[in-house]
């Protein structure tokens, strides 16, 4: 087996659970104090409010 081919499967296999481990969200994280009306008729097709300081629980689109 080409030792660069097992270096990236090895690579994957222990980087992976090290990045859900450091980030474990999947989740929008910006926030919107005001957003224009008229904007968010043109754009927006769907929406969910979450209280401010939980637990990330609207996942990314």
């Amino acid at each position: 087996m080409n030792s660069s081919l097992l270096f990236i499967i090895f690579g994957t296999a222990v980087i992976y659970p090290v990045s859900e481990a450091v980030f474990p969200f999947d989740c929008c994280t910006e926030v919107a104090h005001h957003v224009p009306r008229r904007w968010l008729r043109r754009t927006v097709v769907k929406f969910e409010i979450q209280k401010a300081g939980d637990t990330c629980a609207i996942p990314a689109v």
